[in-house]
Parts: C-alpha cells; structure tokens; sequence
C-alpha cells in the first residue's frame, strides 16, 4: 500500500509524563469529528489508562491538528493523573512503553504506543508480548484502546486511512532504543 500523508485524518495529541519524561500520545479521529468531541474521546482513554501510568505522572495537555493541516493547536485540557503505586519496571523503566496494535477496515497497520513505568505483571514476559488473559493490567489497557476504537467513546479513534481499527487482544512490551541512547550519552 502506498503511504498516506501523515496530516490524512484529523489528529489528538495528548503530552503526557513518564518518569517525568514528556511523550506524545497521537489519536486519529475520522472526518466530522471536531476537537471539542476529539477532546472528549482522549480524556475517556486517558482516564482508562490512568491505572497504569505512575502516580508521579500525568496527561497533562493536549493539542488539535484538523484533517490537512501541518500544525496544532492547544485545547482546553483538565490533566489527568497517573494512579499506579506499584512497583515500576525491573528493567530500565525510563525506555519502556507498552504498544497496542490493530488493522484498519482498509488492511493498514494501527499502532498507539504508551511510555509507562508502571510495572504490569510480575515479569517482563520472555516474548515481549502479553497474550490475552496472561496480565489482568495488560488486558485493560488493550481493553481501553478497543473501547476508543469501537465508538463507544465520544468519538471513535481510527487509523491513518479513516478507517475503524480491529485492535488485536495482546499488548506488546520494548524499550525504547532512542530514551536508552539518550541516557548513555547524558551521563
């Protein structure tokens, strides 16, 4: 499939925490959406998300890009805090984020990644891949991004194409080579 411009759809990005370290996490929102139902619809995710983002962090503002565009504007954002007083990550909390991934009706890739130190499970799994059932924690945050998926949400989340997005049951688990590059060469 030939690529899509990145500017396709109309686009959330939510600025979040991460062991105090800012990421952005990116919804795309199909033609019709406006941003105040677009805002609606991320501060639903991330309240279902704040069980697994660290009490020390926090969803803390959020920008709107309108379909065709190439820049964003702030909107009117209440931060929404991190609840997890778990234990963080065994292995290098700072570069671990956790993607859930699907398909778009139209057969492209859907991919929404959250840097969390937040610890999931007891292990790191061997695969790095929670299969359905093998993480209650996991299960959820998959179980949060099918439900911004589905519609049930003030709008529903869709892919690069504007298409609904078949979210798939796992939640796979890395660490990010740039965040632990970036820590080699600061100390």
């Amino acid at each position: 499939m030939a690529p899509l411009p990145e500017n396709n759809t109309a686009r959330l990005m939510i600025d979040y925490t991460s062991a105090g370290i800012e990421h952005t996490l990116m919804l795309r929102f199909p033609d019709g959406v406006d941003s105040a139902a677009a805002t609606l619809a991320g501060q639903a995710l991330c309240l279902d998300l704040s069980p697994y983002v660290n009490a020390n962090d926090s969803f803390i503002r959020a920008r709107w890009s309108a379909k065709n565009t190439d820049f964003s504007l702030p909107v009117s954002w209440t931060p929404v805090d991190g609840a997890s007083v778990g234990a963080a990550f065994d292995e290098d909390p700072e570069s671990a984020f956790v993607s859930v991934v699907g398909r778009t009706l139209g057969g492209r890739r859907a991919r929404w990644e959250l840097f969390t130190i937040a610890k999931l499970t007891v292990l790191w799994p061997d695969d790095n891949r929670y299969g359905p059932g093998e993480s209650g924690n996991a299960d959820a945050v998959v179980a949060a991004f099918t439900t911004a998926a589905s519609g049930v949400a003030p709008a529903r989340i869709v892919g690069i194409d504007g298409l609904e997005v078949v979210v798939y049951p796992y939640l796979n688990i890395a660490k990010n080579a740039y965040w632990t590059r970036q820590q080699r060469t600061s100390s």
